[in-house]
């Protein structure tokens, strides 16, 4: 009870100094602020990792082209995004709602009316829950935009490789697949993205989306999807030593294709096997019609032919029996081209597989034809149809890349 006025007297007197704290404190503040936002914000995603437990050299990032060229790109975001030097990762400005076009003037860009007089800009979310738009597409990540001469400009989404396979893997084939082929489906996009991610280190991006792989964004994401992706991270194709750069196509018609045909230049590759589990895919056969003028157009011009075309044959066959090369003979003589040449330049869309034969009749070329794609690696209709027989993402894996192992990076 004697203690009790001491005490209080000590609680005012403290009480009065650390108002008087508080108000020195307020008082400062907007200098605090001023001080902060004035240094540099830097942008460090090896720092990021680092702090994640994660190695800085291990390829977790990758670069998709989603815009090639464009003069007007519309982009909106959520929520608060950073502009960011590319080059020295240190920050433009902050913005609030992202709601803005980008355009390129003089060589440099602009966000809205924002003159970065950069060459190139990105643009990071500062919410990871909250997507950019680009063209009305949602994408995860931040975007890079690039000059590409002084009135026009590329856009680049940076993100998370398992992020990107979210938004790809059901672009590639149906999410209502079984579960084993959704995820036989991501470990090989996954290994043929760390392939390129390491090819491509130098160069501007790493895939040209809806070229080198189908990918979607936000947009194309189901759970199904997604659960495959989590369920296989980190886990890609090994091919005598290395990660196999794991090339996929649609239907492969009854037997898969020896990379070499068509990629010489790729490395150790599993041999190709015999596939009787696309049989019921739409273009396991089909059939392709074009005028003689189109032919010649297309002949032209690729510099196959000049003048008008005489005549057509496939000189060569693939050891499984693929168109290799295709004779063209115009007004200049004879010309050899490459099959895959040749289907690039009529339309791989309606020429849809070298593995064809044809027949000139009634001033038309007339095609038939087995599968879609390329042919090597995985059949997508193939591993769809293992999948709902039972087999497991792994077995339908080591079928198709025989000797390939599946490992964690």
């Amino acid at each position: 009870m004697g203690d009790a006025p001491y005490c209080s007297t000590w609680h005012i007197a403290e009480s009065e100094r650390m108002r008087g704290r508080a108000l020195s404190i307020r008082n400062l503040f907007p200098f605090v602020v001023l001080l902060i936002t004035a240094l540099p914000w830097r942008f460090d995603p090896a720092q990021t990792a680092h702090a994640m437990g994660r190695s800085p050299n291990l390829p977790d990032k990758i670069r998709v082209l989603i815009v090639k060229s464009g003069r007007h790109v519309p982009v909106k975001h959520e929520s608060t995004v950073m502009l960011v030097n590319p080059d020295t990762r240190q920050s433009i400005t902050r913005a609030g709602w992202l709601d803005a076009h980008l355009t390129c003037e003089n060589g440099t860009i602009k966000v809205g009316g924002l003159r970065t007089g950069l060459r190139s800009v990105l643009i990071v979310p500062q919410n990871s829950r909250a997507f950019l738009s680009v063209e009305g597409n949602r994408y995860r990540g931040a975007i890079r935009a690039t000059a590409v001469d002084t009135s026009s400009l590329s856009v680049i989404n940076e993100l998370k490789l398992d992020e990107f396979l979210y938004g790809m893997v059901g672009r590639e084939i149906p999410a209502s697949w079984p579960a084993a082929a959704l995820e036989a489906q991501a470990i090989a996009a996954r290994s043929f993205a760390v392939d390129r991610i390491r090819m491509n280190a130098k160069k501007a991006y790493d895939i040209l989306a809806n070229v080198t792989l189908a990918y979607g964004g936000v947009g194309a994401e189901t759970p199904a999807v997604r659960t495959a992706v989590n369920r296989t991270q980190g886990k890609v194709l090994f091919y005598k030593g290395a990660v196999l750069p794991a090339y996929f196509s649609s239907t492969c018609g009854g037997h898969t294709e020896e990379v070499g045909a068509i990629y010489p230049e790729t490395g150790a590759f599993p041999r190709a096997v015999r596939c009787n589990w696309c049989r019921d895919a739409r273009f396991f056969q089909w059939e392709a019609g074009y005028s003689w003028r189109e032919v010649e157009a297309a002949m032209q011009r690729i510099g196959a032919a000049r003048g008008a075309v005489r005549s057509l044959r496939v000189s060569s066959k693939t050891s499984t029996g693929r168109a290799a090369q295709i004779e063209v003979i115009s007004d200049a003589g004879r010309k050899q081209i490459t099959a895959h040449q040749f289907r690039s330049a009529l339309g791989v869309d309606k020429l849809r597989s070298t593995w064809f034969s044809m027949q000139v009749t009634g001033g038309r070329l007339q095609v038939k034809g087995r599968g879609w794609g390329h042919g090597i690696g995985l059949c997508q209709n193939g591993a769809g149809n293992l999948a709902k027989q039972g087999w497991s993402a792994k077995n339908i894996l080591q079928r198709y890349y025989p000797g390939a192992v599946i490992r964690g990076l």
